[in-house]
């Protein structure tokens, strides 16, 4: 992969985003949303950067993820998604645990490994809604069963 000018980790939550600009060294939370993305959009025009020179690495989160991979695809943005584990594994032996320490190794991931990381394709929109639905009927079914 190509060198890029803005790194950006990613820790994905059911209702939040918690985002490292890694070159910048800037954090921000926002709901995991389209009106949250909507803020995203405006940080990256504040800090005077192009979609196109941005690299976002993300966790596998089983679902969580979905909506953000769809604006990331909208807007062209390139991203990657990467097990926990490789992530966990680059860091070596590390304490303390929060959203916005686990965003920024994940961007300090993105910027080591940025050599070797391909891109991940865009999901067909049709297999991006289904994996939506699939997701939200796993989690109602869960819901129900434990009730």
């Amino acid at each position: 992969m190509q060198k890029v000018k803005q790194i950006i980790g990613v820790d994905i939550s059911k209702l939040t985003l918690d985002i490292h600009f890694h070159q910048k060294n800037q954090h921000l939370k926002i709901d995991n949303n389209f009106s949250g993305f909507k803020v995203l959009i405006k940080k990256i025009k504040e800090l005077k950067l192009l979609n196109t020179e941005l690299f976002v690495v993300l966790e596998f989160t089983g679902g969580y993820e979905y909506r953000f991979i769809h604006f990331l695809s909208l807007y062209s943005i390139d991203y990657v998604r990467m097990p926990g584990l490789a992530i966990k594994r680059s860091m070596g032996i590390i304490r303390g645990k929060s959203d916005m320490v686990d965003a920024k190794r994940i961007a300090q991931f993105g910027y080591e490994k940025q050599d070797s990381l391909v891109k991940d394709k865009p999901l067909n929109k049709n297999i991006l809604a289904l994996k939506e639905l699939l997701a939200i009927r796993k989690e109602q079914v869960v819901r129900k069963t434990a009730a």
